[in-house]
């Protein structure tokens, strides 16, 4: 199997692209600050079976925001704090199943699990930022976007 850290890019980067018609780079520690004014929020989905895996990612509202404009095509005077959950949760999800399809899995028996959020903490996310496994992305040049996987095979 691929590094999974590659897949793992790779399977964010093509999501963002067809899912929100939006673009990442390659981000340092130091571009990546946390949303001051604004709301740090954690999307985790994970899958088990023949191989188990969990994958958080962490960004901003207002990141959440333009994915629910893009991706579910939501106008912004109907936009709430639910329609941002689930365009993340969404977003989650195809990841999931992105990084699914690009690591070989679909014929190993898994049961991919329901996304769900919370709020990030400056703490936790100062955390997450400073741990050298965590994949850091800058989304249309302005979004913070830390992304970590935990994945073992039974």
């Amino acid at each position: 199997m691929k590094e999974r850290s590659v897949i793992y890019r790779k399977a964010i980067n093509d999501i963002l692209e067809k899912m929100a018609f939006m673009f990442s780079e390659d981000a340092e520690k130091d571009d990546i600050i946390f949303p001051i004014g604004d709301v740090a929020v954690k999307v985790t989905i994970a899958f088990s079976g023949e191989i188990n895996c969990q994958m958080d990612m962490m960004t901003c509202r207002e990141f959440c925001l333009l994915l629910a404009k893009n991706a579910l095509g939501i106008e912004t005077d109907e936009l709430n704090s639910q329609s941002e959950c689930d365009a993340l949760k969404e977003f989650a999800n195809m990841v999931c199943g992105e990084f699914i399809e690009l690591a070989e899995m679909s014929n190993k028996q898994l049961q991919m699990g329901l996304p769900h959020t919370q709020e990030v903490s400056k703490e936790e996310w100062e955390t997450v930022l400073n741990n050298d496994k965590t994949l850091l992305f800058k989304v249309e040049d302005e979004f913070p976007l830390l992304a970590t996987i935990s994945l073992s095979e039974k």
